[in-house]
């Protein structure tokens, strides 16, 4: 090590006793912590997987190693690494200890907030790690049922718990998968990694997940409200986080056929805001014969004219299959659609389904955009929009549709996790009252 004297030349320090600048501090953090990172070490260990040439026997890679001056925790054996495999090992511990170096000479409390701001940027930059706090686990785990209410509750610091709680269990689960496969990786690259090394890097993340879905939640919603879009929480307002949680549990009950008559039954000890939430706003409604259709999920308010009056409505998407029994019913909308001309049209408009048209939110009429049903999901207008919306799905053609439909759910208020099942969503708008059309 180079020894540095004093004018006096009594006091020597060494190069680690010199702290580092700010600038390669944060430099040698990033570099670190891009280098452990999932899609860097993978993309190191296929490149040293795909390196030929002759096996070295364990002294001559030891020998190799020696030479090379670094610190390798790497003990080989006979035939497992060539030449130009260690050549891409040692390339990558060189530039591990430089930035290790820097790290050590760096004051503990500064090196600790460096390196967890670059291990969390080098997280959002690595697509894999980026990744694990998506994988939606925490939908097949019932004891999350209660995070997946709070991330709609009105309360935005509740929002931020529940997304924060999801994120850090989808991710935590994630990377304990991926765990065996990236710690085998980093050992088969020289990094000195170990058991804690494994628990420290779930942990991390963890949190990594808990922050990126907790934070990126604040930010899409200041980016609805900038914009002027109603948040999904809209729906819940005045909600606890247990009534939200029964209030979609009824849904998804419902979504699996429950029977009318229960679905009636427990719609009738709900409280005014959950039946508004479920699209039963009126206290007094009959609701052992208004009932939801089965699947239904619903979203934010709308209005809907009828003559000169706005009737109260809600968005909703249902299953087309749903709609059907309403079609070539002769009591609203009746045409003859059996005759050659007409299905004729049906199949042109299907080929050349239009969702532009048929998702469109600024016109509150009847004839024209989303269909709309009543209460029980008999359909009030748009019958035939309908039929070339279903038949479009029969035909293979309604891809579009669906996309642009997924894509404006949150938008409207509804949550994609729940109408996820829909085999083949069609959104409406659907009165929250019984109207006289």
């Amino acid at each position: 090590m180079t020894l540095y004297f004093d004018q006096g030349g009594t006091d020597r320090v060494t190069l680690q006793d010199i702290e580092p600048s700010f600038g390669t501090k944060m430099g040698a953090a990033v570099d670190e912590a891009w280098l452990e990172s999932y899609g860097p070490t993978a993309a190191d260990w296929v490149n040293k997987k795909r390196q030929g040439g002759e096996p070295l026997s364990a002294v001559a890679a030891a020998e190799k190693i020696k030479g090379s001056g670094l610190a390798v925790s790497l003990k080989p054996k006979d035939n497992e690494y060539t030449d130009a495999q260690l050549d891409v090992v040692l390339g990558r511990q060189r530039e591990l200890t430089i930035a290790k170096d820097v790290r050590d000479r760096t004051p503990w409390d500064m090196g600790s907030a460096a390196r967890g701001v670059a291990m969390f940027g080098a997280g959002l930059a690595d697509p894999i790690n980026l990744a694990t706090a998506f994988v939606p686990w925490t939908r097949a785990v019932g004891a999350a049922r209660s995070l997946e209410a709070a991330r709609l509750s009105s309360s935005a610091m509740t929002r931020f718990g529940g997304r924060a709680g999801l994120g850090a269990i989808d991710a935590g689960i994630s990377t304990a998968a991926l765990e065996p496969f990236y710690a085998g990786m980093r050992r088969s690259l020289g990094d000195d990694y170990d058991s804690m090394d494994s628990v420290a890097n779930i942990a991390f993340g963890t949190a990594f997940g808990g922050g990126v879905l907790g934070l990126g939640g604040v930010g899409v919603d200041a980016f609805r409200k900038a914009t002027g879009r109603v948040l999904p929480s809209a729906r819940f307002k005045g909600m606890s986080t247990d009534d939200i949680e029964l209030v979609t549990g009824l849904e998804r009950e419902i979504a699996t056929g429950m029977d009318a008559r229960d679905v009636a039954r427990v719609l009738e000890t709900y409280t005014p805001e959950m039946r508004k939430a479920m699209g039963f706003p009126d206290a007094d409604a009959s609701l052992d014969v208004i009932v939801p259709p089965a699947g239904m999920v619903t979203g934010n308010d709308a209005r809907v004219k009828v003559g000169e009056t706005y009737e109260p409505a809600q968005w909703a998407v249902v299953d087309a299959d749903q709609l059907t029994a309403t079609i070539d019913k002769a009591d609203n909308q009746f045409r003859d659609r059996n005759r050659a001309a007409y299905q004729a049209e049906l199949q042109t408009r299907a080929n050349n389904l239009d969702p532009s048209l048929l998702l469109s939110v600024d016109n509150p009429l009847m004839d024209v955009g989303t269909p709309t049903i009543a209460m029980d999901g008999r359909i009030i207008g748009g019958n035939g929009r309908t039929l070339f919306i279903q038949r479009a799905y029969e035909i293979g053609k309604g891809e579009d549709y669906r996309a642009a439909l997924v894509a404006k759910l949150q938008e409207r208020g509804i949550d994609p996790a729940l109408a996820q099942g829909i085999k083949r969503p069609v959104l409406v708008r659907r009165f929250t009252r019984q109207v006289d059309v």
